[in-house]
């Protein structure tokens, strides 16, 4: 059987200062049969020296600036290395994390035994340096199992409040154009509305323990936090789609506790200063509102 290429996909801005990481784990990968992608989201440092260096000595490896007539923002260059790619295989990543030497490898041995709507998925772990990858490493996740479909690891985050960064996962690019490519009008939380969207395409999800991904560690930079409105609002957007991508194909409660879980978290970051916010989406964190409301009730009865 001929090796499938994979396509590693990854947006970048102003990371001339670590990108080498990320692509030295790449080029360190034992399956040789990958094409990297790296679109530039408009930095002004010098990542454009960094790639050019890269790509001289490795011809596996593109460096690309997103055209100005496609908007800005990570996921919009993702859809554009999505369409600059060929490789029959996926492999979303960041311009800072890092993948371990056999990650491409283990997981397509497995997932190239089964068909197109099949996901290889693998440990993971948050680090701050290359010297220490394993220094907050999640060795022990109920959800590092193999799964029947992609409904029942939704559960699985769901009632064990876990959840896997997009880099863990190796797809097909059949399953992603089903599923259909990154909203690009989501800032926050644009990773999670994707893979609800495939994961409830998915017919059977493979853990690959050999495989391992490292999630950068830097509370200064990652956009997940919800520390101003725009960031707010478009985590309560892509939630609001989540739940509508689960009402429209799932229904069962432990999927729809996913979103329930996430709702209160939101809630309970921004109760304290974005209670305009609050007011504004209160349909949709009526249950958040009702279930504070009747404890402050209760707080009242009781003191």
């Amino acid at each position: 059987m001929q090796n499938p290429l994979i396509s590693i996909i990854i947006p970048t801005y102003n990371r001339a200062y670590i990108i080498s990481e990320t692509l030295d784990s790449i080029i360190a990968q034992t399956y040789a049969y990958w094409e990297c992608i790296v679109v530039d989201d408009g930095s002004d440092d010098n990542t454009s020296e960094v790639m050019k260096a890269y790509c001289e000595c490795d011809n596996r490896i593109q460096y690309h600036k997103r055209p100005e007539n496609i908007i800005k923002g990570a996921s919009s260059c993702r859809n554009y290395g999505i369409k600059r790619s060929e490789g029959e295989y996926i492999q979303f990543l960041d311009s800072d994390d890092v993948l371990n030497k056999v990650k491409l490898e283990e997981q397509i041995n497995v997932i190239t035994k089964a068909d197109k709507f099949s996901i290889a998925t693998c440990k993971w772990g948050r680090f701050s340096n290359v010297q220490n990858l394993f220094s907050n490493f999640k060795n022990e996740y109920i959800s590092y199992k193999d799964f029947d479909n992609g409904s029942d690891l939704l559960k699985s985050f769901a009632i064990n409040r876990e959840f896997f960064p997009v880099s863990v996962y190796l797809i097909s690019r059949v399953l992603l154009d089903k599923s259909g490519h990154w909203n690009e009008k989501l800032s926050n939380n644009d990773d999670g509305e994707l893979f609800v969207r495939i994961l409830l395409e998915t017919n059977k999800i493979f853990f690959v323990k050999k495989s391992k991904f490292f999630y950068r560690q830097n509370n200064n930079e990652k956009l997940s936090h919800l520390d101003n409105n725009q960031k707010i609002e478009s985590a309560i957007e892509s939630w609001k789609l989540i739940e509508e991508h689960l009402l429209n194909k799932a229904k069962k409660f432990e999927e729809l506790l996913y979103v329930k879980n996430a709702k209160m978290y939101i809630y309970n970051e921004i109760k304290s200063n974005h209670s305009g916010i609050i007011k504004a989406h209160k349909l949709f964190f009526k249950e958040e509102i009702k279930h504070y409301s009747f404890l402050n009730r209760l707080k009242r009865k009781l003191f």
